[in-house]
C-alpha cells in the first residue's frame, strides 16, 4: 500500500545519552518523513543509531533536542501518561526476543494489551479471534510459548501487535533469532498484512530480506543519515 499521507516527522532530532561525565551522542540532527501504509527499514551498523531511532517514534524515548510529531501531533512535552496511551492505541511493538510472557498461553499473551486498554470481555475475545486466526494459530490458543516453535512465538507477537488495530508497527530485528526459512516466511507474513490491512512497518534491522521487500530504507552512520537515506 503506497500513500502520500504522512504518518511520522522527525525533525532535526538529536539523542545525548550521559555516562558519568562522559556525553555519548547517538543521534545526531536528524530528520525522517514516514508515510501511511510504507514498509520502511532503518538500517546500519551497531552503534548507528537506529534503535535509537524506533525507540524515539515509539514514544519509549525522549529525544533531546528536535520536535516528533505523530499523526499531525506533537509530540513534544507531552507526559509520561500522555505518551504511553499514543503508544497503546496507535502503535505496535514486534521483538527479537519476543518479549512473550510464560506463565500465559497464546490467546491471553494476545489480550493482554487489550487489558491494559480496559476494553471489554466480548470485544477483546472478538479482536483476539481474529487475529490469531490472520497469523495462523487457531489451533495453538492454549498452548504456553514454551510449547511453540520460535516461528510461531514470532507470530504471537505480529497478533499481539495487531489486536489493538495500531497505525503503525514498529519492529526491531524481528527475524534475527530466526532461522533463514522461517524469517522468509514472517516476513511474508507482515508484508501481506502491511499490503490488507493498511499498517505501515518501520523495521530496525541488519537482515537483507528485510531490506530487500522495504519500500524504502533510511541508512544511519554513526548517528547520522547517510546521503539523507536510500529510496528505492
Amino acid at each position: 500500500m503506497k500513500t502520500n499521507s504522512e504518518i511520522i516527522k522527525l525533525d532535526k532530532i538529536s539523542k545525548d545519552y550521559k555516562l558519568g561525565k562522559t556525553v555519548v551522542t547517538a543521534l545526531k540532527n536528524i530528520s525522517v518523513t514516514v508515510r501511511k501504509g510504507e514498509f520502511l527499514a532503518i538500517v546500519g551498523p551497531s552503534g548507528s543509531g537506529k534503535s535509537t531511532t524506533l525507540n524515539i517514534i515509539g514514544c519509549l524515548e525522549e529525544p533531546s533536542s528536535g520536535t516528533v510529531t505523530f499523526d499531525g501531533k506533537n509530540l513534544t512535552g507531552l507526559s509520561s501518561n500522555e505518551l504511553a496511551d499514543i503508544r497503546a492505541s496507535k502503535m505496535g511493538f514486534i521483538f527479537q526476543t519476543f518479549n512473550l510472557l510464560p506463565v500465559l498461553n497464546i490467546f491471553e499473551n494476545v489480550e493482554y494489551p487489550l487489558h491494559l486498554r480496559g476494553m471489554g470481555k466480548a470485544e477483546r475475545f472478538e479482536r483476539v479471534t481474529k487475529v490469531i486466526k490472520e497469523v495462523g494459530l487457531e489451533r495453538f490458543t492454549k498452548h504456553k510459548p514454551a510449547e511453540l516453535s520460535g516461528g510461531q512465538r514470532q507470530r504471537v507477537a505480529i497478533a499481539r501487535a495487531l489486536v489493538g488495530s495500531p497505525d503503525v508497527i514498529l519492529a526491531d530485528e524481528p527475524t534475527a533469532n530466526l532461522d533463514m526459512q522461517t524469517g522468509e516466511e514472517i516476513l511474508a507474513q507482515m508484508k501481506e498484512l502491511n499490503k490488507t490491512l493498511g499498517v505501515t512497518f518501520i523495521f530496525s534491522t541488519h537482515d537483507q530480506s528485510i531490506m530487500d521487500k522495504a519500500q524504502r530504507i533510511i541508512e544511519l552512520r554513526d548517528g547520522e543519515l547517510r546521503d539523507g537515506g536510500l529510496i528505492k
